[in-house]
């Protein structure tokens, strides 16, 4: 079965990503932002939530209130609390008419799903921390900025931080040239 829109319902993917396109470092987040960390809780509690092994791995339990799906090709991969998949195919299966998949990484899975994605949600980090993993570049003029919010860093957030909307679209005009930067 090939995926759509119709077949799954609405694709997005939602990440923090550095302003040198890091999302991670060694399985583990490369900052530590509890205001990502609640914004990703607000945007995915009460929503069907997909994965790949590693990103499961890292997080170490189902995450709760959320539908938790596992994309992996591992023969016999079956972690209590979540259903496995293995491949994309399989997913419209599963739904039981969630309208929503939130993709939450990692950086295969982000790029298995970005051509078939709606909308996507970032948190963009002003920091470049090193790391072994980054979300895929965006092709500006596909994507769409509807809402942006900006935030200075604060004594528990050590960076600036923006959470960006993008919506997939060629009706609207392509992404600005200077904001944000790591866009």
């Amino acid at each position: 079965m090939s995926l759509n829109s119709e077949s799954i319902g609405r694709l997005t993917l939602i990440a923090g990503i550095g302003t040198n396109w890091v999302i991670g470092n060694q399985g583990q987040l490369p900052w530590h932002m509890p205001a990502d960390l609640k914004y990703f809780k607000r945007q995915t509690s009460g929503k069907c939530i997909l994965m790949g092994r590693r990103t499961h791995e890292s997080i170490g339990r189902p995450l709760p209130n959320r539908r938790n799906i596992v994309l992996s090709r591992r023969q016999g991969y079956s972690p209590d609390g979540v259903d496995v998949i293995s491949e994309l195919g399989q997913l419209p299966d599963l739904l039981d008419g969630d309208p929503d998949i939130m993709v939450i990484g990692g950086e295969q899975i982000y790029r298995l799903c970005l051509p078939i994605a709606q909308r996507i949600l970032l948190t963009i980090i002003e920091a470049a921390p090193k790391g072994d993993a980054c979300f895929p570049r965006l092709e500006r003029n596909q994507w769409f900025m509807k809402n942006t919010e900006t935030h200075s860093a604060d004594d528990k957030n050590p960076h600036d931080y923006h959470f960006i909307e993008l919506v997939r679209s060629a009706e609207y005009p392509s992404l600005p040239k200077q904001f944000p930067r790591a866009l």
